[in-house]
């Protein structure tokens, strides 16, 4: 289990309780609400705000003298110096609490690339599935048909996992029957950040990745393939909330 997936439960209990009310579309509008809400106001808490509005301000006063500057050039570097300063201050108060109060967003981020990205396969329906690198022999538990080499199509049990065995050792290799990732593979060092809440691959088997072809999730019923996921509709929203609480609330 990688750092992120401690959050997962959480979320995953915030949603089911948005599944009740409405539907998944509504529910990834309301994440990006409430992430937008969140950020602002974890910046707001965190940031110098007087400070901020102090170096916004000599900015400001400075970038008109600037403007209006007709004397000689040796005369306006120390102006120029003084404003490449208040530029690196402005940047040095504002990034590190946007950092600070983006991580619980980001959170949320994994927990919605791993459960909105794709639709899990339903019981008695054929999925492909392609074995790297390519292999002649896997033995699933369920049935199975031979596409090409490396490449079978399965029949998704109903209740039961999936166990396969590759060819060449004696590694189990276990899919978990509600699969949302079309991907599993050996653990990797990143899988301490993030996990796959598929499982891995064991280091002893022949084979290093198995791809699974998952249907994508889309959650609006217009436009281009890009827009349809998950990423669109909660980013929008999120930008669009964050721009909203900085105009209303005043945050700098």
């Amino acid at each position: 289990m990688g750092i992120a997936n401690r959050a997962f439960p959480f979320f995953s209990a915030i949603d089911a309780f948005f599944a009740r009310l409405c539907s998944p579309t509504i529910g990834l509008i309301l994440w990006g609400i409430l992430s937008g809400v969140l950020s602002m106001f974890l910046y707001r808490l965190l940031s110098p705000q007087v400070r901020i509005s102090q170096c916004k301000t000599e900015l400001t006063t400075l970038r008109r003298t600037l403007s209006g500057f007709e004397g000689e050039f040796a005369q306006v570097l120390p102006l120029l110096r003084t404003q490449i300063i208040l530029s690196l201050k402005h940047v040095l108060l504002t990034t590190w609490p946007a950092c600070l109060a983006s991580i619980p967003v980001l959170f949320l981020m994994a927990w919605l690339s791993v459960e909105r990205s794709y639709v899990s396969p339903l019981p008695e329906t054929s999925v492909a599935v392609e074995a790297y690198p390519t292999i002649t022999e896997m033995t699933w538990s369920t049935k199975n048909k031979s596409l090409a080499a490396g490449k079978w199509s399965l029949m998704w049990p109903p209740i039961d996992r999936v166990v396969a065995h590759a060819e060449g050792n004696h590694a189990q290799i276990v899919i978990p029957n509600a699969l949302s990732m079309p991907g599993i593979h050996k653990r990797q060092w990143w899988n301490a950040l993030i996990g796959n809440p598929a499982g891995y691959i064991p280091d002893s088997a022949s084979i290093n990745r198995l791809h699974f072809e998952l249907a994508p999730a889309h959650y609006l019923r217009f436009g281009p393939s890009w827009m349809r996921g998950w990423e669109f509709t909660f980013f929008s929203v999120l930008v669009l909330t964050s721009i909203v609480m900085k105009s209303v609330f005043r945050i700098h």
